[in-house]
Parts: C-alpha cells; sequence; structure tokens
C-alpha cells in the first residue's frame, strides 16, 4: 500500500521539489528531539544549512537559525507542519518546499 495523500498547497512531495543543493538524507530528528522540538525547545539540526529550530506552540510558529548566523520566524505553522518539519530529511529543503515555493511569511530577526 502506498502513503495516503495529503491535500493542500503545504503537501507537495519532496520529490518535486526544484531546491537546489543535495539534500540530507538523515536530518529527521529522533523521538526525542522531535519531542524537544514540539515543546518548544531549541534543537539542532543534522543539516547542511539549518543549525537549529524550534516551534513555539501558542504562536503557530517556527524559528530557525542558520549556520550562516541569520534567524527567521515562519508564522502559521500548525502542529501539523511542524511534526512535518521534525521528520524532514532536509530541514532547508523542507523550508523551500513548504514555504519559500509557497509565498509564504517569513521575517528576519536582528
Amino acid at each position: 500500500m502506498g502513503k495516503p495523500k495529503r491535500k493542500g498547497p503545504f503537501f507537495k512531495s519532496l520529490a518535486t521539489s526544484s531546491y537546489g543543493e543535495q539534500r540530507s538524507t538523515d536530518g529527521a530528528f529522533n523521538d526525542a528531539e522531535r519531542d524537544l522540538f514540539l515543546f518548544g525547545s531549541w534543537v539542532q539540526c543534522r543539516s547542511t544549512n539549518v543549525a537549529e529550530a524550534r516551534w513555539v506552540e501558542e504562536q503557530n510558529q517556527l524559528e530557525v537559525v542558520f549556520k550562516g548566523g541569520n534567524s527567521y520566524i515562519y508564522p502559521n505553522i500548525t502542529r501539523d507542519l511542524a511534526e512535518s518539519f521534525a521528520a524532514a530529511p532536509s530541514k532547508r529543503g523542507w523550508i523551500w518546499d513548504y514555504i519559500d515555493r509557497q509565498g509564504g511569511d517569513a521575517f528576519k530577526v536582528g
């Protein structure tokens, strides 16, 4: 049986991405990391671009620090989307697929 397909603009397949960089395949959070992330703690990412991230449930926002030092807040990130980010093998690829390509909001911090 295949995986169920999710509908809506935020549930596009990673395989159809046009994000140009080689994607990591081991960046998904383990269970402990996922739980910390979903409870609002900063979690270090196994990513060539993303240093750490956290999801703030009360504000439905994803906060990301990139390895270059820039920090961004992405609003309107539901729990389903946060769980999708936690499971993503490529954190930067997920941001590209689910936010950048969709024209989602991003606010630079600092």
